[in-house]
């Protein structure tokens, strides 16, 4: 799975060329336009225009999960800064580098979602609710 929609905020198509140039827009990709790809680049938060919204923002994809295989007593799941997978027994909160909440059991990594965003976008709440 990549980390970016392969669409515009506004519905464009989108290539992303690399994520890791210098200065403020880091990631460098082209726009379908009607004339064809138009060159541009985005801020690390896949903004156009730093500061802003914009209809040709890219947009981080939703990571998904097959709830069927995981325990009832699961309610949501995240990863780490480490890359590391953990189940809670509800919805955790972001503690600096980790999600945090009473109750909860790592992930073994056969089980990790598709998944190659951001450790702070990761937390995927399980659709019936995950408990307080």
């Amino acid at each position: 799975m990549n980390k970016w929609n392969n669409k515009t905020r506004g519905g464009k198509d989108v290539r992303i060329y690399a994520e890791d140039g210098v200065g403020t827009y880091s990631i460098h990709g082209a726009i379908r336009e009607s004339a064809g790809w138009i060159t541009t680049t985005w801020t690390k938060d896949g903004k156009n225009e730093a500061g802003g919204s914009s209809d040709e923002d890219i947009i981080p994809n939703t990571p998904t999960h097959d709830w069927s295989k995981e325990p009832a007593w699961v309610k949501a799941i995240a990863m780490d800064a480490s890359g590391n997978w953990f189940r809670f027994d509800g919805v955790p909160e972001l503690c600096g580098n980790v999600w945090m909440r009473e109750s909860y059991s790592a992930m073994h990594p056969s089980e990790y979602p598709d998944y190659d965003g951001d450790f702070e976008s990761s937390l995927m709440v399980r659709p019936e609710g995950g408990a307080k």
